[in-house]
């Protein structure tokens, strides 16, 4: 059964382009060779992404990444068990939200999207809420 993680950190100090292309590069290359698929969403210097795959690789993958000094105060919004991946053609889906003042079609400033999910205890709500952002930023127009 697929496993699915959705977290949420904010970027070291000192923090660059150089930083994210490696981020990208390195989480690319490992969850290609893990069966891992995902979106990264990165906006100013917080990131929200959401892992899918194995559960016991989603684990591993998670104590891996608390141990990375690119970012810190890394939270889990939600994780568990689903059916289906949404990222199911992404080894890493990536966009960078800090040129935007708002989305679109909601109206609602990124910084307030970031701050309702750090305050969610409810799984299902932050899981449908990323799946929101991030499928609108990635849906064909």
């Amino acid at each position: 059964m697929m496993y699915e993680l959705i977290c949420h950190s904010t970027a070291s100090r000192g923090f660059d382009i150089n930083s994210l292309r490696d981020i990208l590069i390195t989480a690319r290359i490992f969850n290609s060779e893990n069966q891992i698929t995902g979106c990264l969403v990165y906006h100013q210097t917080e990131f929200m992404q959401i892992l899918e795959g194995q559960e016991e690789v989603m684990k591993d993958l998670y104590k891996k990444l608390q141990t990375d000094p690119r970012h810190y105060n890394l939270n889990i919004l939600s994780q568990g068990p689903i059916e289906e991946r949404a990222f199911a053609d992404w080894t890493m889906a990536y966009y960078d939200l800090s040129s935007l003042i708002s989305l679109e079609s909601s109206k609602i400033t990124v910084d307030e999207l970031l701050l309702m999910t750090k305050k969610m205890n409810n799984g299902t709500t932050a899981q449908m809420l990323f799946k929101y952002i991030a499928e609108d930023i990635f849906r064909p127009r």
